[in-house]
């Protein structure tokens, strides 16, 4: 029941504020539908399954009045739209520039043009300094001079007027938030394989660097250095410099934009720096864990409650270990641990304390937090198996490494449906690390065949560690 189901997702605090507004707002509502929000106060953990028609109907007409399920859903429907009025009077009035807005045009409805200018100077004063300027914005800009526009017309012809104004705000508006959903539509057409229609962009680009929006508009210019570092992503330098110019802008875009749009800017520079260092890239490493270290910091990458997600948490250790940045990475695991899900706090806590461990060579404290993980993730258990690997090998432990290959490759034969085409890359790390175990180090032929086969061997993820492994044997 729509009743029971909107009132449900109304606060304590909420419930009370709409009580205020129906009594201040709708005076008029029918009685029956007051005494039924009455009764919803005094019965506020209502559910369906105890919603009694019959009592709710003698609750609001009397015991005396035969029941009419009519007159009972006419009610409901009363008390959900005065609710529902209640709600948007309610967020109206938290936005000062609706406001500002609706007083405005309501003059000039009016032809009261003495004080429309009042209100008009409030609602450009609000827009400009209140509001930050992203896309919407200039949604508002382009409404306040429409209302300018029909305030000096009022229905006639004049030769001075801000036509053009009221054009180049609409225009900024729609660059915005074409470019906005461009970049979008580009991280999906990545993502999922598809292709889009990406229809008037490459002509709004051309007016955007005609106008220079780019570099005086900081909305424009923010997912227009995003849309091209991520279309040139052959173009090395080209994408450089579109990449320098959008981290020179950060702080401006965290100065004027909300948090989505703010997190839509980090989560896209991540992405295209992700694409750099999986192109071979090592120097944009640095970049990744400024960018996560930011995100996190100011909050812009963390969930409204101050959560985190799992993901952005092992990124972050595996972006801080990758450039030695171990002494903020253990400060980080602490700090934020009890940011991570309840549910799958401890397991991902855990193997992130590991995987620091592991990089300052920390061994025994690594083991047992590897040991005593117990698993969601199939994947993190396979990186955990991989850190073993490594951590026997370099401990010349060959005993529990032989044990471990074996037991790794069982694992993996039980889970090739899971796994899929993942499943090839585990067994190539496996049989190179077996190789490892069997080549004769003084041997320099030996030494360069394997070499050669780690150089070639298609997919290998752990290609650096071999390869490094290799170099500082001798």
């Amino acid at each position: 029941m729509k009743l029971l189901s909107l009132w449900s997702l109304l606060s304590a605090t909420t419930r009370l504020e709409i009580r205020a507004w129906i009594a201040a707002l709708q005076p008029k509502l029918r009685q029956d539908a007051l005494k039924l929000l009455a009764y919803l106060n005094e019965n506020a953990a209502i559910s369906e399954a105890d919603w009694q028609r019959e009592t709710v109907f003698a609750y609001l007409y009397g015991n005396d009045v035969v029941y009419n399920d009519d007159w009972l859903r006419h009610a409901q429907s009363l008390l959900v739209k005065a609710i529902e009025q209640a709600i948007a009077a309610k967020k109206w009035l938290q936005e000062p520039i609706d406001a500002a807005f609706y007083i405005a045009e309501f003059y000039v409805e009016e032809k009261e043009g003495r004080y429309f200018q009042a209100a008009y100077k409030q609602l450009q004063q609000l827009n400009e300094t209140t509001f930050p300027k992203n896309q919407e914005h200039f949604y508002r800009l382009a409404q306040a001079e429409n209302l300018y526009f029909r305030h000096i017309t009022d229905g006639q012809r004049v030769a001075v007027n801000n036509l053009e104004a009221i054009m180049e705000a609409q225009e900024k508006h729609f660059a915005a938030a074409q470019l906005r959903t461009a970049c979008t539509a580009l991280s999906y057409q990545n993502f999922f394989k598809t292709s889009y229609d990406f229809g008037l962009l490459p002509a709004l680009l051309q007016r955007i660097e005609a106008r220079n929006w780019q570099q005086t508009e900081p909305i424009i210019g923010a997912y227009y250095f995003i849309y091209k570092m991520t279309t040139e992503i052959t173009n090395d330098q080209l994408t450089d410099d579109y990449f320098a110019a959008f981290r020179q802008n950060m702080p401006q875009y965290a100065a004027l934009f909300d948090k989505n749009e703010l997190r839509d800017t980090y989560i896209s520079g991540i992405n295209y720096v992700i694409k750099r260092v999986n192109k071979g890239d090592k120097t944009y490493f640095r970049p990744l864990y400024d960018l996560y270290k930011e995100g996190i910091e100011n909050g812009v990458l963390l969930a409204d409650d101050g959560s985190i997600s799992a993901f952005t948490y092992g990124n972050m250790v595996a972006t801080g270990l990758r450039i030695g940045e171990t002494d903020y990475i253990f400060s980080f695991l602490q700090k934020y641990k009890n940011a991570l899900p309840r549910d799958t706090r401890n397991m991902y806590y855990q193997y992130a304390l590991a995987r620091y461990y592991y990089r300052v060579r920390d061994f025994a404290n690594a083991l047992p937090c590897l040991l005593k993980l117990t698993y969601s993730d199939i994947f993190l258990q396979l990186d955990t198996k991989v850190i073993l690997l490594k951590i026997y090998y370099e401990t010349d432990d060959l005993e529990n490494l032989e044990a471990h290959l074996r037991s790794f490759q069982q694992f993996l034969l039980r889970k090739k449906t899971q796994l899929g085409y993942h499943q090839q890359n585990y067994l190539n790390i496996i049989a190179c690390a077996k190789q490892l175990t069997l080549t004769n180090w003084t041997d320099k032929a030996e030494k360069i065949a394997l070499k050669t086969l780690l150089e070639t061997m298609q997919p290998l993820t752990e290609r650096e560690w071999f390869l490094e492994t290799v170099a500082a044997s001798g």
